[in-house]
């Protein structure tokens, strides 16, 4: 979560104690420039920083060469001198990104917006048990938790001979970090990394019974192992559950992340967030069970756990607070992303709750993402009531200052009025191209292609059911949603007087490339990068981050797609930050027009694939086909989507 100060920290600490820069921002960018230097331990250092942060690192190095870097410094206490100048001066490159809407989101507002410098002070604690001896002729540093290990280090430099000293550095539950060289005037830095092996630790406490008022073993329980599971043997992976609660308002959530070294972190809503607030007694059983207070940084309770506490130990902790402190009751709830919920939601999903051996017995939890295959991937039903029933939709009538209230509130709240959002068009699971634009809009009587009555589409008041077959067979349905040739069915049964014309004209497009009339009921699908409804593409610029960030990755995730096509500049404007896709990417017409410029290999919905623009298809702007936009490249496009060719190879022409 490039915006998370718990995505960021860990890059600090790897910078600033595993390889000994003062600076981490310009010192990374100089690391990462030459390689380092040499040793295993930089090779793999560098490794881990390609796979988990990529192309995000740029930001970290714009904000720490534009001072993020001497604020790091300012705000942390460094018991050795660190001469000033270290760092090379600012570049018009990093400070072009740090003028983007992108970066903004996450570095503006103070030099240090996210605390990075006081989220990495915790090695340099001062106080902290550390101990130092010589074993089979070796130094090692062994400290008895994460506080005050690298001060030891930096103190030890300080006393040590002109020549290099290596100490190996062993921390109690997390076992051995490295051996490190240690020199005066130098700050420690890693030479050599350790086999992967099992921590020392302690045994964990046992822990007393969970009483948490829902029959063992509870559905909420095994979801929850479940999840923790995932995100232990995904570093860097989250997940939100969103349960409907007895204390009122809109219900309570956890939501959850694991860092790179096997720690997970977790948060609770705070008073911010729930309507009543918590009673004192509720408070007072927060921080009994372990739970910090909201601060400047975070706006919930939050608490961590270690790399060697059990899974089971986390979820029944979580069970807990949910129970206790937050009454949760039986009814509908979620949990994000489908993807991770196909892997850990039971096949039974009832479950009787009751409380100290009283109340409602034949409650029962239902879950729209429940209804999945079981064969590791969330089904195209489940991600498909995942965006109808998108639960930022209600979070944004009640939060003022929601992403999504802008354009949630165009329309009204009332069940059988509200236009669900719209996850796709045509057939998402099989087709060969995903067309995307930037949202679907509203549709009323009175437009251009309805006539005098409106199309009938799902509003809240729709079964489940209902809305999945609209979505996953609008084209080719017993209902007659609508036809391959673009009509709808109108609220009175009866088809539209006219075909939509964006629908027709990205049929012409599909058939350009598949060389034959091609239908969205089994060629193609055509999805958006916000997908709650407007007129005019009002209030998407400020909800596309949450929409992207909640629902593309599982659309695409059911596509086989190798071929994505952007269509207009909305959706290029709202993708380029997001996919990183350059300036040149969709910003060219006319005879200014440069194929490769607009020709990108992207990583998304677990796959590569090639990205391509074109000029949304019912604007004056050319080029709008394929063969007008890509003469060089129209046969290997075609040989992509037949199968023929692969994305990489593709980019390799």
């Amino acid at each position: 979560m490039p915006g998370n100060a718990a995505w960021w920290t860990p890059l600090v600490h790897l910078t600033r104690f595993g390889l000994g820069l003062a600076y981490p921002g310009a010192g990374l960018r100089d690391f990462l420039r030459s390689g380092g230097d040499g040793t295993d331990a930089a090779e793999r250092v560098r490794h881990l920083i390609d796979l988990w942060w990529g192309e995000h690192v740029e930001d970290f190095i714009a904000w720490g060469v534009g001072g993020g870097d001497e604020q790091l410094v300012k705000g942390g206490d460094w018991p050795l001198k660190v001469p000033p100048g270290l760092f090379p001066a600012d570049t018009e490159d990093l400070s072009r990104l740090r003028q983007t809407a992108r970066w903004k989101i996450t570095w503006a507002g103070g030099g240090d917006p996210l605390h990075l410098s006081d989220h990495s002070s915790h090695p340099l604690a001062q106080g902290e048990s550390v101990n130092i001896a010589t074993l089979h002729d070796e130094l090692v540093l062994r400290a008895e938790s994460y506080g005050g290990w690298y001060r030891a280090l930096m103190r030890l430099g300080e006393l040590s001979p002109a020549t290099t000293t290596t100490v190996r550095v062993e921390i109690e539950g997390f076992g051995q970090l490295g051996t490190f060289r240690v020199h005066q005037g130098t700050l420690p830095r890693l030479d050599t990394l350790p086999a992967p092996q099992p921590p020392r630790r302690r045994p964990p406490p046992r822990r007393p019974p969970v009483e948490a008022g829902i029959d063992q073993p509870p559905l909420l329980l095994t979801m929850l192992h479940g999840a923790i599971t995932q995100l232990r043997d995904t570093p860097g992976a989250r997940f939100v559950l969103d349960l409907p609660s007895a204390h009122g308002g809109d219900g309570a959530y956890t939501q959850a992340m694991s860092l790179h070294d096997g720690r997970i972190y977790a948060e609770v809503p705070s008073d911010q967030f729930l309507t009543p607030p918590l009673n004192p007694a509720q408070h007072a059983r927060l921080l009994e069970l372990g739970w910090a207070a909201p601060d400047e940084d975070t706006p919930n309770h939050w608490r961590e756990w270690a790399a060697v506490t059990p899974a089971e130990a986390i979820a029944a902790a979580l069970l807990t607070t949910l129970t206790d402190v937050y009454e949760v009751t039986g009814g509908q709830f979620s949990l994000a992303p489908a993807s991770l919920a196909a892997k850990v939601i039971p096949d039974s999903i009832s479950i009787t709750v009751t409380k100290d051996g009283q109340g409602d017995t034949d409650t029962n939890y239902r879950s729209w993402l429940a209804n999945i295959e079981r064969a590791g991937a969330p089904s195209a039903t489940a991600v498909a009531l995942s965006v109808a029933r998108c639960l930022e939709v209600d979070a944004a009538r009640t939060q003022i200052g929601h992403p999504c209230r802008p354009i949630v509130s165009l329309q009204p709240s009332i069940p059988s009025e509200f236009q669900v959002p719209e996850a796709w068009a045509g057939n998402m699971r099989d087709g060969r191209i995903v067309f995307i634009s930037s949202n679907p809009s509203i549709s009323r009587a009175g437009d251009h292609q309805s006539g005098s009555v409106a199309e009938l589409y799902p509003t809240e008041d729709w079964s489940d059911e209902k809305v999945a077959d609209f979505v996953l067979h609008r084209f080719d349905s017993p209902q007659q949603w609508a036809t391959a040739a673009g009509h709808f069915k109108r609220q009175d049964g009866t088809p539209s007087p006219k075909p939509v014309a964006f629908w027709n004209n990205v049929r012409h497009r599909a058939s350009e490339l598949l060389q034959h009339p091609a239908d969205p009921s089994t060629d193609y699908a055509m999805t958006e990068v916000v997908h709650c409804k407007s007129k005019g593409e009002r209030g998407v610029a400020a909800a596309a981050m949450t929409c992207v960030d909640r629902h593309m990755d599982s659309i695409l995730q059911l596509s086989q797609a190798d071929l994505l096509v952007v269509l207009g500049k909305s959706a290029r404007h709202l993708l380029t930050d997001l996919w990183t896709l350059g300036p040149t990417f969709g910003t060219q017409k006319g005879a200014q027009w440069r194929e490769r410029d607009n020709v990108r290999l992207v990583n998304v919905g677990g796959r590569p694939r090639v990205l391509v623009y074109l000029w949304h298809p019912t604007g004056s702007t050319a080029p709008k086909t394929f063969a007008g936009a890509y003469p060089e490249h129209l046969e290997s496009l075609r040989s992509l989507i037949r199968g023929d060719l692969k994305p990489t190879d593709m980019m390799r022409q």
